[in-house]
């Protein structure tokens, strides 16, 4: 088996899109404890930087089921508010006590029953906020079949009483758009191959993933003291995941190329997966591996990682690779970091 370290150019893009929704609900539940007056603030999960489609549809990336907003006392972590909405209640008009506190959201949690079961667990004035650090989506929360996961917490959020509030000790307009705080948890993969070998189009079965970890927790770092929170240890978490020839975006092997006679392709768009993240980021062991599997038992396999500005085989959440493989006797792949997001995993600042 052949091997061929992959390279990846990344750029600074946008935060996820979001969805959006036309109705709106006013929800009524105080914070208990810790005194502070009662103050109705609207959220909201507003539209960012992508155009609807002409038929107004929400695409599949950026599709949202499900909202839970959790806010958490500042001074002490303990749990102030607990409530799961579905998009037909979105903007939320929601009552809490004026006060100091920090924020998470959580986006298509239905895509887990398990983690909507321990968030739903989360009992006001009894959980804490470092409760969470242990609830993680499995890796079969990741398929092009459900919406995407995705989470995010703010610190040093402020509710001043008549509506205002502040993030970060700047004044935040209301209704709050909370869509620049959420992060897709897991990575996209568009994968196309291109060969002008025979042997390669005729005996090609299809696309073996590898080093996937089998979890995606739902922070990136510790809210306590913002440690980061890594998913893959290794063989031990990872698990793997086929793609047929036929479950090509063609729906058979590779294809002729019109443009291009004697050359062949192969297209698959849309491969969600969870994120891998890893302390020893130059480790090529534990990076995502793609595999082009053939009948007669051969593989040619590529990890995706960096080289500069130092090495780096993680693949944080909210990234979206564009995959461009020449197949030849290996895989020559080019990687780049498509618009989806920002490769950089999200750091929570620690006071």
């Amino acid at each position: 088996m052949k091997k061929l370290k992959t390279h990846i150019i990344p750029t600074l893009l946008c935060a996820a899109i979001l969805s959006t929704a036309s109705c709106s609900e006013e929800v009524r539940v105080a914070g208990s404890g810790h005194g502070g007056q009662d103050d109705r603030v609207t959220v909201n999960i507003a539209p960012k930087g992508e155009a609807p489609t002409p038929l107004g549809e929400v695409l599949p990336d950026n599709a949202i089921s499900t909202f839970r907003m959790l806010f958490f006392h500042a001074s002490t972590g303990s749990l102030a508010y607990n409530r799961l909405f579905d998009m037909s209640q979105n903007p939320v008009t929601i009552e809490i006590k004026t006060g100091d506190y920090s924020v998470a959201f959580v986006a298509n949690e239905d895509s887990d029953e398990d983690v909507s079961d321990a968030l739903a667990a989360l009992a006001v004035g009894t959980a804490n906020v470092t409760d969470m650090h242990s609830i993680a989506f499995d890796a079969s929360a990741f398929t092009d079949s459900k919406n995407i996961p995705m989470a995010g917490y703010v610190r040093n959020v402020t509710f001043q009483g008549n509506g205002k509030l502040t993030v970060g000790g700047t004044a935040t307009s209301t209704p709050w758009d909370i869509s620049t705080y959420l992060l897709r948890l897991g990575v996209r993969g568009d994968l196309h191959l291109t060969t002008v070998y025979e042997a390669v189009y005729t005996n090609f079965t299809g696309i073996r993933i590898e080093n996937i970890p089998s979890k995606v927790y739902l922070l990136s770092h510790r809210a306590d003291n913002g440690v980061a929170i890594f998913n893959n240890n290794g063989s031990s978490y990872a698990t793997t995941r086929s793609i047929s020839a036929s479950a090509g975006d063609n729906g058979v092997e590779f294809t002729p190329i019109v443009s291009e006679p004697g050359s062949y392709e192969w297209t698959k768009a849309r491969i969600i997966l969870p994120s891998s993240v890893f302390a020893d980021e130059d480790d090529t062991g534990k990076a995502l591996r793609f595999c082009a599997v053939f009948d007669n038992d051969g593989v040619m396999s590529a990890t995706v990682g960096v080289d500069e500005p130092h090495s780096d085989y993680t693949a944080p959440r909210n990234t979206h690779f564009a995959l461009e493989g020449d197949v030849l006797d290996l895989i020559n792949f080019s990687v780049s970091i498509a618009s989806w997001g920002d490769r950089t995993d999200v750091t929570i600042p620690v006071n």
